[in-house]
């Protein structure tokens, strides 16, 4: 296959900037925007955003997300799912690999034209102040046994798909964030290492506008990150185009502890980077990825809320929310395949889920104390030993955030907390609403507190110490 990177370069040509769209704290755990605000990460999964929505259904769905308070989308160029549908490999995969595999006198053409439908909709997300965190390919375009569709098989032909993508999309680069991999570990199949490596800097070479395969580039210019499984790598740490090391407690049972146990795992570590729960359960798919019995049930909006306040709680700088009928924007016409059997509703229906509603309130917490800055805080007494029944803390110079699910008692260690606690009330995440102020001694040993209502698995809360 004959790669022509001179004749990419001349596709579109755009003005260069000096900066990413996101930066990193001084104390490497969280993220700041261009002005230097603390940014708050709350993204929804939108993987098959571009490949099957119109832009009328694009605007819609952005809309309710942006009024819900989301502010980062993800969204793949090339989706795993794109090998099932013939139809969009006829639109979306042979039209992406003519432009890899042309001169200039012959360029594929077609009624649809996918880079402009992708640019239409990034414009959209920009125009909500909304950032697009772009998946160039699934893993399975890089490292599969379908052999057919493996066509970025060695760096060469990374890179210049890379350089492709970054060249279409660098006009955009004050607002995308680039999420190489897809659900794998890097090195899950043989020396795909350099493959990932490469694609990450052809696209920072065509922002740059750098158009050399020389093992280096200016990751200055772009904000970075690679869709690991649930783990912690080091490898991601030592890359230096790597700028947040994300992970998932994915979707494999209820009360998966390691939506808490990888946060504080990786918020811990020496070489230290902003850390992310990028794929938790999913609101409305089958628990276990049961597609055809169902037998366990769906996850609701208090097993997506619990996964984001435990990740949040222990040190992630953010939270990705998933939904199942939205992720892979499902309507009732959709080519049938082992996933979409289990949607109880089409995309649009499930835009307004209480899961995602309550993700917002959860953003919305944490603006109420801005600026402060929280970091995870060892200040609880745990009441249980059962993993589903973790509480977590996070603390600023004078204010703690306890959660607590189940209706559980907290007991707070009093000589733990680094200001002078006076009094503390009660912060529901269903609705957002504060109740039951309480003032203590602030000689007290230890605090104890019981949430309002029953022991019950809907009836988590947060504690406000102040």
């Amino acid at each position: 296959m004959k790669y022509a990177l001179a004749i990419i370069t001349l596709i579109l040509s755009f003005t260069i900037g000096q900066s990413q769209p996101l930066d990193v704290s001084k104390d490497k755990h969280y993220l700041i925007d261009k002005s230097g605000t603390h940014f708050f990460w709350l993204a929804d999964t939108a993987w098959e955003l571009f490949q099957k929505l119109s832009l009328e259904e694009s605007e819609k769905y952005l809309s309710t997300r942006q009024e819900q308070g989301f502010n980062v989308i993800q969204a793949a160029i090339l989706y795993e799912n794109d090998i099932d549908y013939p139809i969009n490999r006829d639109l979306i995969s042979d039209h992406i690999l003519s432009e890899l595999n042309s001169d200039t006198n012959n360029i594929i053409q077609s009624d649809f034209n996918y880079w402009n439908h992708v640019e239409k909709i990034i414009r959209q997300a920009i125009a909500k102040k909304m950032k697009i965190a772009v998946l160039p390919c699934w893993d399975e375009y890089v490292a599969t046994d379908l052999t057919q569709e493996h066509f970025l098989n060695n760096p060469q032909a990374a890179y210049d798909y890379g350089f492709l993508v970054g060249s279409r999309l660098k006009k955009y680069k004050d607002h995308i964030i680039w999420m190489i991999g897809g659900d794998r570990l890097p090195e899950e199949h043989n020396s795909t290492i350099p493959i990932w490596q490469a694609l990450a800097e052809g696209i920072t070479d065509a922002i740059s506008d750098k158009p050399l395969f020389d093992n280096s580039a200016d990751y200055q210019k772009t904000f970075m990150t690679f869709h690991l499984n649930n783990t912690v790598d080091e490898w991601a740490r030592n890359e230096e185009w790597i700028d947040m090391v994300i992970w998932g407690s994915y979707q494999n049972k209820r009360n998966d502890g390691s939506a808490y146990q990888l946060a504080m795992v990786n918020y811990e570590q020496k070489l230290t980077k902003p850390t992310l729960n990028s794929e938790a359960c999913f609101e409305l798919m089958p628990i276990g990825y049961d597609w055809e019995s169902y037998e366990q049930g769906y996850f609701d909006e208090i097993d997506v809320r619990k996964a984001a306040y435990w990740s949040i709680f222990s040190g992630a700088c953010g939270h990705t929310y998933g939904c199942h009928p939205i992720w892979q924007m499902y309507n009732a016409n959709d080519a049938v395949s082992p996933m979409t059997k289990a949607n109880l509703k089409i995309w649009s229906d499930a835009l307004y889920e209480p899961g995602a509603q309550q993700m917002g309130i959860l953003k919305s917490l944490f603006s109420r104390f801005y600026p402060e800055i929280f970091s995870p805080i060892n200040i609880i007494n745990q009441v249980s030993n059962d993993p589903k029944t973790h509480q977590c803390a996070l603390s600023s110079n004078k204010t703690c955030l306890v959660y607590t699910p189940y209706g559980l008692m907290v007991q707070i260690l009093m000589d733990k907390i680094p200001f002078e606690a006076t009094k503390a009330y009660w912060f529901n995440p269903r609705n957002g609403n504060k109740i039951k102020e309480k003032s203590f001694n602030n000689r007290l040993l230890v605090l104890l507190l019981t949430p309002p209502g029953s022991l019950d698995r809907d009836n988590d809360w947060v504690l406000i110490i102040e």
